[in-house]
């Protein structure tokens, strides 16, 4: 498998030991699919980038950027639903930062960003909350 797909795999493994219960957070290529099924909330770990770091002059690291993107299909109550699903979207943002990855304890957490919030047209269009997790590791 490639760096980038080991560091996903990796932050899906720590997701779902944190979040046991609550979801169950998937190595995907395809994260779009399947939209019809989103009663409960998906999370899905794609790789996103890799991009080469000088690590000193004669070594070079690899900067690893993954997505998490969080789902689900919202109710009528839009002004309920949505804060509580972003509020889904921080807590995993807030539980992977500078937490080391235990199935890749190489991986040092650079950074962490939730952007989009959510995506308004997602809400409009498919009635889905859609919330994106990126998390960046040096490898």
């Amino acid at each position: 498998m490639s760096v980038a797909f080991d560091i996903a795999a990796a932050v899906a493994a720590e997701l779902n030991t944190g979040f046991a219960g609550e979801f169950t957070a998937t190595l995907t290529a395809l994260p779009g699919a399947g939209l019809d099924d989103l009663g409960t909330p998906r999370v899905s770990v794609v790789p996103k980038a890799v991009q080469p770091a000088q690590a000193t002059r004669a070594r070079r690291s690899l900067d690893v950027t993954v997505d998490i993107g969080i789902q689900r299909k919202v109710g009528a109550d839009l002004e309920s639903d949505v804060p509580a699903l972003a509020g889904l979207a921080q807590r995993v943002l807030d539980f992977l930062w500078r937490r080391p990855l235990a199935a890749a304890p190489e991986a040092v957490f650079l950074d962490a960003v939730n952007e989009p919030v959510f995506a308004p047209e997602h809400l409009e269009q498919l009635r889905v909350f859609t919330s994106v997790v990126t998390v960046s590791y040096r490898t």
